[in-house]
């Protein structure tokens, strides 16, 4: 079984972040590369990685479950 580890796309594109403006900075990439770079990077990450906002989504979908419980058992009394 694998486990998710949520926050890993947020921890990796912020280091993909970091590495692409260190490449800006010494000037092997240009400002408008790094954008792009970005752009792909956040996309692709954030497909492969749990996020912490796949987290909420699973809890808000439990949480609502364990409401229609609550309601049916006030109902029963």
């Amino acid at each position: 079984m694998k486990t998710l580890l949520y926050g890993q796309a947020e921890y990796y594109y912020a280091i993909s972040c970091q590495m692409t403006r260190r490449l800006e900075q010494q000037g092997i990439i240009t400002a408008d590369q790094r954008r792009r770079i970005d752009e792909l990077d956040r996309k692709s990450i954030y497909e492969m990685y749990p996020s912490v906002d796949d987290l909420e989504t699973e809890t808000s979908g439990s949480e609502n479950a364990d409401d229609d419980n609550n309601a049916d058992n006030d109902t029963a009394s």
